[in-house]
């Protein structure tokens, strides 16, 4: 309590002691033993002349220790003690939708006026609102938000960006291809201005490539790979012209864009994927059959259909080719993640451990395993068992800095005791 105290009296103060004395009451209130002392000597002294500083510590630990409508009441009680400029609210909602309660993140901005102090912060309110609606399966709800950003905005940067993400919606979650396109070309028509623009016309090829019209696809990457972008996006752009000769058993055309893409992107996103498929190809030339099987399984699942992906996966595991059978089986046990099947996952990386225990892709397989034991309390214990096995028994590989951070905020889990 005298802790609480004496850091509540430095709340007020302009300097970097001001900024200490709240990290040092959230570091309290993250204190188990100190915790329910330190609240309620915050509920006190946010009583009878509440401060806004008080009310946002009160509004992060409850969001914290998940009671996220306590952290909106606070949230709110912060926003009209700020004179009610939206910050605070539009605080609570980024953080609920940074922590994946995509619902409380909805709720927080139906139950909030939309005042706020500019059109760029309302935007962002609503984008948030918009991406949280899509993560709860309310396609069209969020198109209706994104459409409102297109009609009323002023900023043409804002409505390109929404126009470009109600393609999104139509391409990812509608599978509507048809309306994904007339939407990017809308974009690359009419909304010049923002970053829309170019991840349209990114996007636009993408379309052709999900109904399976791969010349087409091919054609508008080649267009785009002469046009100015990012680096991120030029990767990305090579990428898929390099998965589209792949799909068609142009192996020496993908080779040679993969090949590049190591020179031009040393550190992309798409590396370990490009350099996997060229070992692939190159030691798939001994089984043609099963390696033009497993770009058919690849070129399924681009598609978005599962179904038919795996049956070309399960031909290959059924055969048991040495070269391509547990890379097979790993593709497997991520489509069956997706479906939200964690047994078929675990049965798939219990099969590599089995019959190819060497594979470099069974320690991805173990890496999955302990992401599915972490999520039950009953077997989270052994999750944490094979991380601490991946980073003995596997340092060089691309994964081992995640699993090394991640293990370390493990070990200081509430749930460690």
């Amino acid at each position: 309590k005298t802790a609480t105290l004496e850091f509540f009296s430095a709340l007020d103060d302009t300097s970097r002691g001001g900024v200490e004395a709240e990290g040092r009451l959230l570091n309290l209130l993250s204190n188990e033993e100190a915790a329910s002392d330190v609240e309620q000597e915050l509920l006190a002294q946010s009583g009878n002349s509440p401060r806004s500083k008080v009310a946002r510590l009160l509004s992060v630990h409850y969001l914290k220790n998940g009671q996220p409508e306590k952290s909106y009441q606070f949230a709110r009680l912060q926003d009209s003690l700020d004179g009610k400029n939206g910050q605070a609210i539009l605080y609570h909602i980024r953080s609920c939708s940074e922590r994946k309660l995509y619902q409380d993140a909805v709720n927080a901005y139906e139950k909030s006026p939309p005042v706020y102090a500019n059109e760029p912060m309302y935007y962002e309110a609503l984008r948030i609102y918009a991406k949280a609606l899509v993560q709860l399966g309310r396609f069209r709800d969020a198109i209706v938000v994104y459409d409102s950003v297109v009609a009323k905005f002023p900023r043409k940067q804002d409505r390109s960006e929404a126009c470009y993400k109600i393609g999104r919606i139509y391409l990812d979650n509608l599978m509507d291809y048809e309306s994904a396109r007339k939407i990017f070309d809308s974009v690359i028509a009419y909304h010049t201005s923002g970053s829309g623009y170019p991840k349209s016309l990114i996007s636009l090829p993408h379309c052709y490539l999900r109904q399976g019209d791969l010349d087409k696809a091919l054609s508008k990457f080649d267009r785009l790979s002469g046009l100015r972008f990012n680096q991120d996006a030029l990767e990305e752009i090579q990428y898929y012209r390099g998965m589209i000769f792949f799909y068609n058993k142009n192996y020496d055309s993908s080779k040679t864009v993969f090949n590049r893409m190591l020179v031009d992107f040393p550190r992309g996103f798409y590396l370990n994927d490009a350099l996997q498929l060229i070992i692939l190809m190159n030691e798939g030339a001994e089984a043609p059959m099963f390696l033009y099987d497993y770009s058919r399984a690849l070129l399924y699942e681009e598609r978005r259909m599962p179904d038919s992906a795996k049956v070309f996966l399960d031909k290959i595991v059924e055969k048991e080719n040495p070269l391509l059978a547990d890379i097979s089986l790993y593709k497997l046990c991520l489509m069956s993640l997706e479906s939200f099947d964690s047994t078929s996952a675990l049965g798939y990386i219990e099969t590599m451990s089995d019959q190819y225990p060497d594979s470099y892709y069974f320690p991805f397989g173990l890496k999955v395993k302990a992401e599915i034991f972490l999520e039950n309390p009953e077997t989270w214990e052994k999750g944490k068992e094979i991380y601490r096995h991946l980073l003995e028994s596997y340092p060089d590989y691309p994964f081992i800095s995640d699993v090394r951070k991640r293990l370390r905020e493990l070990e200081i889990d509430t749930r460690t005791g």
